[in-house]
């Protein structure tokens, strides 16, 4: 495979046994030590923390945060990406249609 500035993986971890799954992780890590971008598409919450720097959550096919995962995580007051994936889903379900907006 050629080495693409940028590398989309979508799931890519999904149905992967165990040691399949780190290979994955690691090579995309090293990629991203290249100063490669590598957008990361999943479901996997802890997947993301380990790979990823900053973070776009969508829920619903709405883009409801964007930002570094420190600052999402600060916003959220949560401890784990899951945590404020599901405080933020939470609020945005409360809030009214015409006040959502990202």
């Amino acid at each position: 495979m050629h080495r693409p500035d940028v590398l989309l993986l979508d799931e890519a971890t999904n149905g992967l046994d165990v040691l399949a799954r780190r290979a994955l992780l690691d090579f995309a890590l090293s990629y991203r030590a290249q100063n490669k971008l590598v957008i990361y598409s999943t479901h996997v919450m802890s997947e993301a923390e380990a790979l990823c720097d900053r973070a776009a959550i969508l829920h619903l096919g709405r883009l409801i945060a964007h930002d570094s995962l420190e600052n999402l995580l600060q916003k959220s007051g949560s401890a784990t990406l899951e945590q404020c994936f599901i405080s933020l889903v939470s609020a945005s379900e409360r809030m009214p249609e015409a006040n959502r907006h990202v």
